[in-house]
């Protein structure tokens, strides 16, 4: 996951079970907020759109929050 001017850029790993790339335009996103992977784990960004969608992504632990900060700032200018 990484800002872009216009958004966010989700691009998958050969890995991921999930297919495609994802771009969430910041002028759609609604929330951003941590989240917990199995319950426990604070690595997590969860992303809600205008369109009722709820984008949950994995990151690494030590910019979760500065990510959200980030993203919060892009909405703000706005």
């Amino acid at each position: 996951l990484r800002t872009e001017k216009e958004g966010l850029m989700f691009i998958n790993h050969s890995f991921s079970i999930y297919k495609g790339d994802v771009m969430i335009e910041y002028d759609s996103i609604v929330s951003v907020k941590p989240g917990k992977s199995l319950g426990v784990i604070p690595n997590r960004v969860i992303i809600e759109t205008k369109d009722g969608k709820v984008h949950k992504f994995i990151v690494e632990r030590k910019y979760q929050l500065e990510l959200i900060s980030s993203i919060k700032n892009h909405i703000r200018k706005l």
